[in-house]
């Protein structure tokens, strides 16, 4: 089991790697002109990895990704390694065509727009769930003793209601 200790550089590292990404937001949008009204290709991927090393364009079925590796996901601990939980940080995983008015290629081609907006999208909501975890983390006493109240509330309801009845109207709580 890991250390308090090992669990709060694990969620630095995390925290690093978010911000690494974030910090790669604007030079990414700096290029994506370049390839509005083009098609998505290997040129697309060497112009991010002219950004940093660490970038990365793919497409798969529908989905058109801008990923970062995370290279630094591992800290040592006493006698093992311990890693994060992720490989890589998605900037943009949109859809490359789409019913809904947000595809990132709707005419076989990128949309820098859609594509910046995905960006921009990513670096709000990324920079907010920072200061959330940063704090979480200056407050994980609080976080584990409330955790050990509703945990023991809930043994106490599983224990005090029948099998039956829990089973019934789906009142049971997982472990």
């Amino acid at each position: 089991m890991q250390s308090h200790e090992t669990r709060v550089k694990l969620i630095q590292l995390e925290i690093e790697a978010k911000q690494k990404a974030v910090s790669l937001v604007d030079p990414i949008i700096g290029i994506m002109g370049k390839f509005d009204g083009k098609q998505a290709n290997k040129r697309l991927d060497t112009a991010l990895k002219g950004i940093n090393e660490d970038l990365r364009f793919n497409m798969e079925y529908n989905s058109f990704k801008i990923s970062m590796y995370i290279a630094n996901r591992m800290i040592n601990s006493q006698d093992h390694a311990d890693y994060i939980k992720s490989d890589y940080v998605y900037l943009v995983h949109g859809s490359i065509t789409s019913a809904y008015g947000n595809a990132i290629m709707p005419q076989g081609v990128i949309d820098s727009n859609e594509v910046n907006r995905q960006l921009y999208k990513f670096r709000t909501e990324t920079i907010a769930w920072i200061e959330k975890l940063e704090n979480q983390v200056k407050n994980i006493e609080t976080i584990l003793i409330e955790y050990k109240a509703v945990k023991d509330a809930m043994e106490r309801f599983n224990n005090r209601i029948d099998y039956t009845i829990r089973e019934y109207w789906q009142l049971d709580f997982k472990r």
